[in-house]
């Protein structure tokens, strides 16, 4: 083959390098972060004291499906967004429709509930500790999620640090849902979202200058 038409050959079909897996130091520090996580949560705000018997309550399962939704579906998009060329919009795509999903219930609950339960959902004295737990609880993560995403080669790097944020926000929901007692719809579909949003907008923030390589 002559060197003209292999040059011409790899410019139509540009090589593609194999996508690094998520090593085993990443998992263990994205892993170990978590345990602070609940470790703080444990320490600072207890657990929920009627865990066991709150386990059998339908809503229970549903918040706790929502925020684990949000943590693996972004915990995907964190690892594509760190390699060239990876396409992250079916997670961002999953991520919103578990979003969309527990608004759509919150709103359904904010209709055919009674008035005063929605507003003390929406404006009750204690609901701004959630999204500022959540937010406090997701400090190890966010800093793991960012050594991690910096193992990687990030290009689109406001993006990507939204994204490590948003995941530490979604893990840190989870583990502050062992420990909050509220099951309204609409204070989940809020305040939860809230408090992971939180540290998605720093990361988005701060992505431009901590994961530049």
């Amino acid at each position: 083959m002559k060197t003209d038409d292999l040059i011409s050959m790899l410019a139509r079909e540009p090589a593609s390098l194999p996508a690094p897996a998520l090593g085993a130091p990443v998992r263990a520090v994205l892993a170990l972060a978590a345990g602070f996580s609940f470790a703080m949560m444990a320490a600072w705000l207890g657990l929920n004291p009627a865990l066991r018997e709150d386990l059998a309550l339908p809503m229970f399962w549903v918040k706790l499906g929502f925020v684990l939704s949000l943590a693996v579906s972004l915990g995907y998009a964190l690892t594509r967004l760190g390699r060239p060329g990876r396409n992250a919009k079916p997670m961002f795509a999953a991520a919103g429709l578990f979003a969309l999903l527990m608004f759509a219930l919150g709103c359904f609950a904010a209709m055919t509930g009674e008035r005063d339960e929605t507003l003390n959902a929406v404006r009750g004295e204690w609901v701004y500790d959630c999204p500022v737990s959540i937010a406090a609880l997701s400090i190890p993560l966010f800093i793991a999620s960012f050594w991690a995403m910096r193992q990687f080669a990030p290009t689109q790097l406001t993006l990507a640090g939204a994204v490590a944020g948003l995941f530490s926000g979604a893990v840190a929901a989870t583990v502050y849902s062992l420990h909050c007692t509220g099951y309204n719809a609409v204070y989940i579909a809020l305040w939860y979202s809230v408090g992971v949003l939180i540290p998605g907008i720093v990361g988005a923030a701060l992505g431009r200058w901590l994961l530049r390589w």
